[in-house]
């Protein structure tokens, strides 16, 4: 590992803990369970994962991989939160996003079980086809809202735009491999 790598790395894990100090000093963790969950179960993860990839562990891949079932369906929770904290209860709009989100998931685990590759990347198919199904549920959620003039909190828009952003940096990501 070079010089670039390991400060790159490093101030990835900085700006993680920053953003869980935040969180916890704002008490966001009561208001937003599941992002809370996420962002902590990532940095956990990076922290446990990092001294295997340091020391070239023939394990890390087992490890990785495994772990990031957590993460996938941890980014679902993320976008029900903020499925549930854009439209009231009781809205017709909800209902009418929550069977979206149904016919997405739905497409999701059909596409998933009919165009699978081998059993070997299976995992891998699973991250990138739910990564997408996430990006497309936050982009229904957010035009939905947008639509019906819907209000969203800073909070929300930000958590909602992350996440997209992040996920498809993701997709981006797995799409080179």
């Amino acid at each position: 590992m070079g010089t670039f790598d390991g400060t790159l790395i490093g101030l990835g894990l900085a700006l993680h803990a920053l953003l869980l100090w935040r969180c916890l000093k704002e008490r966001h963790w009561s208001h937003y369970p599941f992002f809370f969950s996420y962002l902590a179960y990532i940095f956990l993860r990076s922290l446990a994962l990092f001294p295997f990839w340091k020391l070239g562990h023939p394990a890390y891949p087992l490890i990785y991989w495994s772990s990031n079932l957590g993460a996938v369906l941890l980014r679902f929770c993320v976008a029900w939160e903020i499925f549930r904290h854009i439209f009231v209860p009781e809205s017709v709009i909800r209902e009418i996003a929550g069977r979206i989100l149904v016919v997405l998931l739905v497409v999701l685990a059909a596409t998933f079980y009919l165009f699978s590759d081998l059993p070997g990347s299976l995992v891998f198919d699973l991250e990138r086809k739910a990564s997408l199904a996430v990006v497309a549920w936050l982009a229904v959620l957010l035009s939905v809202a947008r639509y019906y003039r819907v209000p969203i909190s800073l909070n929300i828009w930000g958590m909602a735009v992350g996440m997209g952003l992040f996920t498809s940096v993701s997709i981006a990501n797995f799409a080179t491999f």
